[in-house]
């Protein structure tokens, strides 16, 4: 008798371990968490791809290049602007400065890139639009 009930209670056990298990599957399925859910925020590793990715097919698949921008380097959109770039055209390394032969130029207003560039003794190479340019060091 008593083997039977251990048997009818490892049974029921395993019965009830069953049903927790549903209910929980089921209240994940029906409530995600929160952290689950689709951010809000808006995106910005995809519109910097896009703006980067012409310039990108025509880099070299390794390497360090300057960085020139209109944007502050210690400004939050500045620093922002940086590391878009960076994220997007790695495994290239982008160098805050002009210490390199090749620039990428990424200027908050497309007209301001011609101006700055030959202000800093850079020609452009290849304008690839929004702002985006390749720019070299003039020859003397």
């Amino acid at each position: 008798m008593l083997a039977k009930l251990r048997h009818y209670m490892a049974w029921g056990g395993i019965g009830l371990l069953l049903i927790m298990g549903a209910r929980a599957c089921w209240m994940q399925l029906a409530h995600p968490a929160p952290w689950a859910a689709v951010s809000s925020l808006p995106d910005w590793v995809a519109p910097n791809e896009l703006r980067f990715g012409e310039l990108k097919r025509i880099l070299p698949s390794r390497g360090v290049l300057g960085y020139l921008s209109n944007l502050s380097p210690t400004g939050d959109e500045g620093v922002g602007r940086w590391y878009a770039a960076q994220y997007s055209l790695a495994p290239v390394q982008l160098a805050p400065g002009l210490d390199c032969e090749m620039v990428v130029g990424d200027f908050s207003d497309p007209s301001i890139g011609t101006a700055l560039a030959a202000n800093h003794g850079l020609e452009i190479v290849r304008d690839f639009g929004q702002g985006v340019m390749l720019l070299r060091r003039k020859k003397q």
